[in-house]
């Protein structure tokens, strides 16, 4: 179906420790754990944070590497001010579990 993107080590290197900071900072910070998974809160953080990265790889964009909490908002503001929000799943079916809020949107090739 869709384009591949492979992370190179050193992207793979940058998105374990974005996910660790940003999965330690947001426990640090109180932030309330949303996810609707039994996975570890940094597993989905790893796959968030690399999805991420793969896209802004795709369509040639900067990353967001801020690992500071944040709340609401979006991933990506495209070079034609499009916004994206890049939602990731492990599984092959590509059951996303996502809020009402997130899961409107469309997918991208």
């Amino acid at each position: 179906p869709g384009e591949e993107i492979t992370l190179n080590d050193g992207e793979q290197v940058t998105a374990r420790m974005v996910a660790n900071m940003r999965t330690g900072l947001n426990r640090i910070k109180g932030v309330r754990d949303a996810k609707k998974s039994p996975r570890d809160a940094y597993d989905i953080e790893l796959d968030g944070i690399g999805g991420e990265m793969a896209f802004a790889k795709m369509r040639n964009l900067c990353p967001d590497l801020n690992v500071l909490p944040r709340k609401g908002g979006h991933d990506f503001t495209t070079h034609k001010g499009n916004t994206v929000d890049v939602k990731t799943t492990p599984l092959d079916k590509n059951d996303l579990l996502v809020t009402a809020s997130k899961a409107s949107g469309r997918r991208l090739p």
